[in-house]
C-alpha cells in the first residue's frame, strides 16, 4: 500500500551490470509489482468494509504522521547496519500490513494499529532504497537511467492494477492480499544472500540542515501530496464512477503506451538540457490534468484523463527524481534524505489533517473534489526543485 511506487526499481537492470549486489533488484522489481497489484484499491477496500471516507481520511493521517517519528530510528538502522539491512527489516512489516487489511473483516483492528505497521515499513524502506540508488547512478546519466527503468516499471505498474483488479473482481478482494502476502514472503530471502558492509556514519541532523534545502522539501512535500491524492482519492472517485475493481484497474492500466513514449523521450534529452525545465512543464500539466478529473462523469472521460495524466506525469517524474538524487550527492547523503523524506511526511500529514477538518463540513463528493483539486495545486510546487550545481552542464 505504499504511495508512489513508480519510484521502485528504477535502476535495477542498469544496476545488474554495475554491482555486485544483485539480490537487491530482484527483491525491488518483485515489490514493484506487488505493490502495484494491491495499492489503488486500498482506499476502495477499505471503503467497501464499512469505513467512511473521514476514516480513510484518519487513517492516512496516523500512517504519515507515524512514518514522520519513525524516519529517525530508520535513518540510526541505515547507518549502522546499512540500506539493504532496512529494507530487508521494513519486509515483515509490509506482509504484516497486508494481513491484517485482509483479516480486518473477521479481527476489527483498530484503524491506528493497521496504518502504524504500514509506517514502520515506509520509514525503513523508503529511506534506505533512495539512500541505495542515490549512491549507484551516474551523475551524468542520471535522468536517462531512471528513464530506461521508469519504461519497465510502467509495463509492471500498469499490470498490477489490472491484474489485481480481475482478481479482487472474481476472486474477491481477500485472494488478491493472499496473493501479495505470499510473493512479498518470497523476496525477503534474497537479501541475507550476501553480507552488507555497515556504513557506521555519525549523522548530525543540525548541521546538516540548510536553509536552502527548504524549497527542496517544499517541492518534495507538494509531489508526496499529488500522489497521496492520486494513489487514495482518485481511485475512490473512479469506483464511484465506474463502479468495479475491475474498471478501475483498467482505466489505471489504459496510460500504458503513452506513459512509456513520453518517458523514453524525455530520458534521450533531459540530460543533455535542464532537467528543472522538465519539471517546470510537467508539473504545471499535471496540476491542469489533475484538476479536470472533478469533472469526470463517465468511463470514457475516466480513460481520457489517465492517459492525459500518463503523459504529463512522466514529463516531469523522472527529471525530478534525478534532480533530488543529485542534490543527495551535494550534502551528507543520510541526513539530506532524512530531511526530504521527513518534511515529505509532515507535509502528507497536514494534508490529510485539512481534509479531516473539512469533513466536517462537507459532504462526501465535495470532499472527494477539493482533495483533488488540493492535490493539483500541491503539483505547482515542484516547481521551487533547483538546479543541483554538480548536473552537468545544461541547455537552458
Amino acid at each position: 500500500m505504499i504511495i508512489s511506487e513508480a519510484y521502485l526499481s528504477q535502476h535495477h537492470f542498469f544496476r545488474l551490470k554495475n554491482t555486485e549486489v544483485n539480490e537487491i533488484y530482484a527483491v525491488m522489481s518483485v515489490r514493484s509489482l506487488v505493490i502495484a497489484l494491491v495499492s489503488i484499491f486500498v482506499p476502495i477496500y477499505l471503503y467497501t468494509v464499512t469505513f467512511s471516507i473521514q476514516q480513510i481520511i484518519i487513517f492516512y493521517l496516523i500512517m504519515y504522521s507515524g512514518e514522520a517519528i519513525l524516519e529517525y530510528p530508520a535513518l540510526k538502522v541505515i547507518a549502522r547496519f546499512g540500506p539493504k539491512h532496512a529494507i530487508a527489516f521494513s519486509l515483515p512489516f509490509l506482509v504484516l500490513h497486508f494481513w491484517m487489511l485482509w483479516t480486518l473483516p473477521q479481527y476489527h483492528w483498530p484503524i491506528w494499529s493497521v496504518a502504524l505497521v504500514a509506517s514502520i515499513t515506509m520509514a525503513f524502506f523508503w529511506q534506505a532504497y533512495h539512500y541505495d540508488f542515490s549512491k549507484a547512478k551516474e551523475k551524468k546519466r542520471a535522468t536517462k537511467e531512471i528513464s530506461t527503468l521508469y519504461i519497465i516499471i510502467a509495463f509492471m505498474s500498469a499490470l498490477g492494477p489490472l491484474v489485481g483488479g480481475l482478481i479482487a473482481g472474481y476472486f474477491g478482494i481477500g485472494s488478491l492480499f493472499g496473493v501479495v502476502t505470499g510473493m512479498i514472503l518470497l523476496t525477503i530471502f534474497p537479501l541475507f544472500v550476501q553480507k552488507e558492509p555497515h556504513i557506521k556514519h555519525k549523522t548530525n541532523l543540525i548541521k546538516a540542515f540548510k536553509f536552502k534545502t527548504i524549497k527542496q522539501i517544499a517541492a518534495y512535500g507538494g509531489n508526496g501530496v499529488e500522489v497521496s491524492a492520486s494513489m487514495v482519492f482518485w481511485p475512490l472517485f473512479l469506483f464511484f464512477v465506474v463502479g468495479t475493481f475491475q474498471n478501475v484497474g483498467y482505466v489505471t492500466a489504459a496510460s500504458l503506451v503513452v506513459t512509456v513514449l513520453v518517458t523514453y523521450l524525455v530520458g534521450l534529452v533531459a540530460d543533455r538540457k535542464s532537467k528543472t525545465y522538465f519539471i517546470g512543464v510537467g508539473s504545471f500539466l499535471t496540476a491542469s490534468v489533475d484538476f479536470l478529473r472533478v469533472f469526470v462523469y463517465s468511463l470514457p472521460t475516466a480513460y481520457l484523463i489517465n492517459c492525459l495524466r500518463g503523459v504529463t506525469h512522466s514529463v516531469y517524474e523522472s527529471p525530478f527524481v534525478a534532480e533530488y538524487y543529485l542534490h543527495a550527492d551535494e550534502e551528507s547523503r543520510p541526513e539530506y534524505i532524512f530531511w526530504m523524506e521527513i518534511g515529505q511526511d509532515l507535509t502528507r500529514a497536514l494534508f490529510f489533517g485539512f481534509l479531516l477538518f473539512l469533513s466536517y463540513y462537507m459532504n462526501q463528493s465535495s470532499l472527494l473534489a477539493w482533495a483533488l483539486i488540493i492535490g493539483a495545486a500541491a503539483a505547482m510546487l515542484m516547481v521551487f526543485m533547483p538546479k543541483a550545481k554538480n548536473e552537468s552542464n545544461a541547455i537552458n
